[in-house]
């Protein structure tokens, strides 16, 4: 914290459940909820309280829509009582931390409603989140965003990114696109009043021509991709900023007014 960083704590599947060997700690077995969601509040508060002082944000599993990391198929039902019973385990051990609801992904197209269910089934969050991976962020996206805000929770992206890599375009998409991307992103979001975006990835895993790999701002040498540079622009302009307005010049093109320590642009 002294250096400026802020850490979103992730409390998902890195955990070890006492009694289930044959258990893949990779997602979460329905056919285990009752005893898992009491050992998993017990697991939650151990980590808050070992971190108080020091990481104060957490969020609750990661991705519960997807049948990759809830099966035999996500429930929004078995995810409002995981966080709700995470949320008061947390509480105890900082009342002042901050619960993040764990966002549905863009892979899902049902996402949103994800969200509705789990609040109408008693989910507590002091934030909530969306991962809103898609091709590239639009008005949709906008409307998606809008739809959220009668809960009057904060609303995060708390995951977000396209792979870029000059060396595998074919497969991972030219750098220059994942720059334009990036810098669409946070200027829609930054109009949306999305307060925080956590890009996916710092650095590129590899040099593989691997899709997945190459998410980096930097190549896994550390050499800045134009991403980098997107992403120090947006954070300049963007970062504490308000906003002001928006003109419409064409029906796909808007000019956005913010204003930052006193500078308007």
């Amino acid at each position: 914290r002294h250096m400026g960083f802020h850490i979103l704590g992730l409390l998902d599947y890195s955990n070890t459940w006492k009694g289930y060997a044959a258990h893949n700690h990779a997602y979460m077995p329905q056919w285990l909820m009752p005893r898992l969601i009491r050992d998993f509040a017990a697991y939650a508060y151990s980590v808050a309280r070992h971190y108080r002082g020091r990481i104060s944000t957490w969020q609750i599993w990661n991705e519960p829509d997807l049948d990759i990391f809830w099966r035999p198929h996500p429930d929004a039902w078995d995810y409002a009582q995981l966080l709700r019973k995470a949320y008061f385990a947390v509480k105890r051990a900082n009342p002042k931390a901050t619960v993040v609801l764990g966002g549905p992904s863009g892979a899902d197209p049902n996402g949103l409603n994800f969200i509705h269910q789990v609040v109408r089934a008693g989910g507590k969050f002091d934030v909530l989140s969306v991962q809103p991976y898609r091709d590239v962020p639009d008005l949709q996206l906008l409307s998606e965003v809008q739809s959220l805000r009668h809960y009057h929770r904060p609303i995060w992206f708390t995951e977000m990114g396209w792979a870029g890599e000059w060396y595998c375009r074919s497969v991972c998409g030219p750098e220059d696109s994942q720059a334009d991307r990036l810098a669409r992103l946070y200027a829609v979001a930054a109009y949306a009043g999305v307060q925080r975006i956590f890009w996916y990835d710092l650095r590129d895993d590899g040099t593989a021509a691997n899709f997945e790999a190459h998410f980096g701002l930097l190549q896994w040498n550390l050499a800045s991709k134009p991403a980098y540079v997107a992403y120090h622009v947006s954070q300049f302009y963007l970062n504490r900023a308000w906003f002001l307005g928006v003109d419409r010049l064409e029906p796909q093109v808007f000019a956005f007014q913010f204003k930052k320590r006193g500078s308007t642009y």
